[in-house]
């Protein structure tokens, strides 16, 4: 993997997956630092706003001020981005509803 793909404006992938998940609360703040300070230790040359993100304890909505922009995750759409809820929502990748009613 290159350095800092998924994580600049024009590919923003992975930046937009960690933040997706901080947002649906399959992730905390502690566990995006530990991700940081892996990828920071891991890659060559990564953005300056990883280090903020680092110091990052605000309310989640704020995380795009620290970031510089907002990150696209082909997964979440843009009126979801913000409710922290995954586009597919009752689509393909939902837990499927049993077909058996109860009596």
């Amino acid at each position: 993997m290159n350095s800092s793909s998924g994580l600049t404006k024009k590919d923003s992938s992975r930046i937009g997956f960690v933040v997706s998940s901080l947002f649906s609360e399959a992730l905390n703040v502690s566990e995006m630092h530990e991700w940081i300070t892996h990828v920071m230790g891991s890659e060559a040359t990564t953005p300056g706003y990883l280090v903020d993100l680092l110091e990052f304890r605000g309310p989640l909505f704020k995380i795009y001020e620290t970031i510089g922009f907002v990150p696209h995750w082909p997964y979440m759409t843009k009126s979801s981005r913000y409710s922290g809820l995954p586009s597919n929502v009752g689509g393909s990748l939902s837990i499927p509803r049993s077909t058996v009613r109860p009596r």
